[in-house]
């Protein structure tokens, strides 16, 4: 218990399982292995590096992570790739489903997905569009308290530059 690499593998299996169960239900679970690297980067993400503290351990070993560059999702979220006009059939859907893998470093806004039908990874820029996870929204609560907190600030601008 007290050997820092039982606690470590310890902590990233924990994470990689917690990965693993997140997935829907229709993922295919053969594909388990191409979802490490994803696990590796957002746990390094997480933890701060035993060197600066001050760091994560993903910039201690790799330099800073661009998340405009190159952003994250969850593991094993269902996606749709548009298909191209030329591979289109008539009154066929114009994109294939396909199964997010984890962000292609290398690449700019680009992503692993793995497409069934092909049975092939690729890597592609793709949109998401999550529908398991909803948008925050304010409540009416918050929405008042804003309101007053704006009005309170309006009239404490009004009252100081007042004769």
């Amino acid at each position: 218990r007290t050997n820092p690499a039982e606690k470590a593998i310890d902590t990233w299996k924990i994470h990689f399982l917690s990965g693993l169960s997140s997935l829907p239900p229709n993922f295919p679970m053969h594909l388990w292995d191409r979802l490490i690297n994803h696990a590796a980067i957002t746990l390094d993400l997480i933890l701060p590096s035993k060197l600066n503290a001050q760091l994560s351990a993903y910039t201690q070993l790799n330099g800073a992570f661009y998340y405009n560059a190159t952003p994250l999702a969850p593991p094993g979220c269902k996606v749709l790739i548009y298909d191209s006009p030329d591979k289109q059939v008539s009154w066929n859907c114009k994109g294939t489903e396909a199964w997010y893998l984890g962000p292609a470093l290398n690449h700019y806004c680009c992503h692993k997905i793995y497409v069934p039908s092909t049975r092939a990874e690729q890597v592609v820029q793709i949109e998401f569009y999550l529908k398991n996870c909803a948008t925050p929204q304010l409540l009416p609560q918050d929405k008042a308290t804003q309101a007053a907190d704006a009005l309170a600030e309006a009239l404490k601008g009004h009252q100081a530059n007042e004769p």
